[in-house]
């Protein structure tokens, strides 16, 4: 896996100029960049807002998603959200959507210590309970999130090939949770909710945010993320706190494999924070699986 590169340049002076064609009555707050992930580029406006605008075309349909679905599905919510306030049309300038939303202040989780994240489990459970309800025929589908494990299968095995090295424990460990039986619901998904899309103020749990992979599937996919969170004893609490099912936490297994191993790969590029998320994942795996019962040979 490789960081995409972006395919439009967002600068200070485009947002500038958006915003006094669409929306004048913000266009002299101060303006300065927040940040940039895989899919959009982020510039803070004033104290309490955000401008979110796609950096690739692939993050079209998952900004367009947000403007849909974010406020129906995180009222409900007890943190704090990104929610779209205002949609930012598409122009000769700027040919994609784009979007005005609420500023969620703090400090994103992979920046905080894991002692303090581990303290925050029941919190993060809280908000998974509180997201993954029933989903509508009409919920977007993610072909990387939510789906059936085996549907990931290349994406896992490729992962693992670049890592090198003897991974056959692992290999077997990902096998095993692909035959889990499936959830028999979909529910909403975060479908992205590792460290670093989690926000802290004061050492608490406040805010959630980048809700791109927003999307109805599997809630394994979502509990997952618990191992990149924390150690294994607070990821085994959280478990308990959710009432996950066997079968959902073999299902989540598989999903922490994948996403450990994406995130090893990332490391390999240079990503540090990212290579350190793996590595917790990675043990924390490893450990699910010998509780669950998996034998490796």
């Amino acid at each position: 896996m490789t960081w995409p590169l972006a395919e439009h340049t967002v600068s200070r002076q485009l947002v500038r100029t958006l915003l006094n064609r669409q929306f004048p009555e913000l266009a002299s707050l101060p303006l300065r960049r927040a940040g940039e992930g895989f899919d959009n580029v982020q510039w803070r406006l004033g104290n309490e807002l955000v401008v979110r605008l796609p950096r690739r075309g692939a993050a079209v349909v998952l900004l367009e998603n947000e403007l849909r679905w974010l406020s129906v599905v995180t009222r409900n919510v007890h943190l704090e959200t990104p929610a779209p306030l205002l949609e930012g049309r598409p122009d000769e300038l700027f040919a994609w959507p784009w979007a005005i939303a609420h500023w969620v202040s703090g400090r994103p989780g992979d920046g905080v210590a894991l002692a303090t994240r581990s303290r925050n489990v029941e919190r993060f459970v809280t908000f998974l309970r509180d997201l993954h309800q029933p989903a509508p025929s009409l919920a977007p589908q993610n072909p990387l999130r939510g789906g059936p494990l085996a549907s990931r299968d290349a994406a896992f095995h490729d992962r693992i090939h670049v890592l090198g090295g003897d991974q056959g424990a692992w290999r077997k460990l990902w096998r095993w949770s692909t035959t889990a039986p499936p959830e028999p619901r979909a529910v909403w998904l975060h479908g992205d909710l590792h460290p670093g899309n989690l926000i802290f103020r004061h050492d608490q749990l406040v805010g959630v945010i980048d809700f791109g992979d927003l999307c109805a599937g599997d809630p394994a996919t979502d509990l997952a993320m618990l191992a990149l969170l924390a150690p294994f004893r607070a990821t085994i609490i959280a478990f308990e706190l959710y009432g996950a099912s066997d079968d959902q936490r073999r299902r989540a297994i598989g999903w922490a494999s994948l996403l450990s191993a994406m995130f090893l790969t990332l490391g390999h590029e240079g990503h540090q924070r990212y290579r350190r998320l793996g590595e917790l994942g990675r043990v924390n795996v490893a450990k699910w699986g010998a509780l669950a019962g998996f034998e490796v040979a």
